[in-house]
């Protein structure tokens, strides 16, 4: 019913339409980072997800996510070095 449109996600227009940029943005950056080990992307990484913390409520799933993510790589046997500076740069500027 149109009337229900307007309280769910797709009518939802607070500010999930920011937030979900910047959730993108922000994995994308952590991917390329994780991949390539760089502080740079890591960073850019942390910025967008600091603003993201800023806009949004549903933040604490990102939080949760990238350190699950890094687990998860741990549990598989692929920590490197690289993985361990972009968690460490994420984590100190975003957190």
């Amino acid at each position: 019913a149109p009337g229900y449109i307007s309280r769910s996600v797709a009518g939802s227009y607070d500010n999930e339409a920011i937030a979900i940029t910047l959730l993108m943005a922000a994995f994308y950056f952590w991917i390329k980072a994780s991949k390539e080990g760089s502080m740079f992307w890591a960073s850019l990484a942390a910025g967008f997800y600091f603003y993201m913390v800023s806009a949004w409520g549903g933040y604490v799933f990102i939080t949760n996510l990238i350190p699950l993510h890094v687990f998860i790589l741990i549990l598989m046997g692929r920590y490197t070095h690289r993985l361990y500076t972009a968690y460490s740069t994420w984590y100190a500027i975003g957190t």
